[in-house]
């Protein structure tokens, strides 16, 4: 499966009848834009009630339709566009440049702030030979 971040939505590489997934940096209820006007709503994973069973995804709008998801971004503070380096995904940010990390992927690799906060709250121990040299021993 390919997810073309521009065009189309997801479609398949292959003719196959493979599930088609959204990159890895949307999630189930993840916040998005969708389609040219980037109209703002909710990824949803939705299970198929006709055989054969299965996933798909759409978008519920803030308004309350429903659309495909076609040319998403996750709506993330910024005003930029870019794509994720790890997932493929494309969110807003105000960073620019290259290997930038959507807010899900940053997190799995350097931790989120609750991360950081629980680390700075943690006792220390002490780092190297905590035993003191006296002098005359060997």
């Amino acid at each position: 499966m390919t997810f073309r971040g521009t065009f189309g939505g997801f479609r398949p590489r292959d003719t196959s009848n493979a599930p088609r997934r959204p990159p890895s940096c949307f999630v189930h209820r993840s916040k998005v834009l969708v389609g040219a006007n980037r109209a703002p709503g909710r990824l949803m994973r939705c299970e198929s009630k006709k055989p054969p069973h299965g996933e798909y995804w759409k978008v519920l709008l803030d308004s309350g339709e429903w659309l495909w998801p076609d040319n998403l971004i996750l709506a993330t503070p910024g005003a930029n566009v870019a794509v994720c380096e790890m997932g493929g995904g494309r969110f807003l940010t105000d960073e620019h440049g290259d290997g930038l990390l959507c807010p899900k992927h940053d997190g799995e690799v350097f931790g989120t702030l609750a991360d950081h906060a629980l680390d700075a709250a943690a006792p220390r121990r002490p780092s190297g030979n905590t035993h003191r040299w006296k002098r005359g021993r060997r």
